[in-house]
């Protein structure tokens, strides 16, 4: 059995968290000395979630041979960032 699946790219999430909250401190630094819009418009800019799209691509095989060798494999690769993750494994069953 093998399957490919989209989700969102955990890498991409902390960089969208990271910018999200350089944000807020920027707000923070800002207030007072910016315009009221402009402190708003910040602000809205830091709690304002960042809609991040399904670019990590997932392959994944599960399977048994016909000899009774049991195998994993897992691959994940983000088309926007290159984030990828490789995992493999055997075990014979009998």
């Amino acid at each position: 059995m093998s399957a490919d699946s989209w989700g969102v790219c955990p890498r991409c999430k902390k960089i969208a968290t990271e910018k999200q909250s350089a944000t807020f401190r920027k707000a923070e630094k800002e207030y007072g000395k910016i315009s009221s819009d402009e402190y708003i418009k910040l602000m809205n800019r830091a709690t304002t979630p960042a809609i991040l799209e399904d670019t990590l691509r997932e392959d994944y095989e599960i399977r048994t041979d016909s000899d009774g060798c049991f195998s994993i494999g897992y691959y994940c690769h983000c088309d926007k960032c290159g984030f990828e993750h490789d995992f493999k494994h055997e075990a014979q069953l009998i």
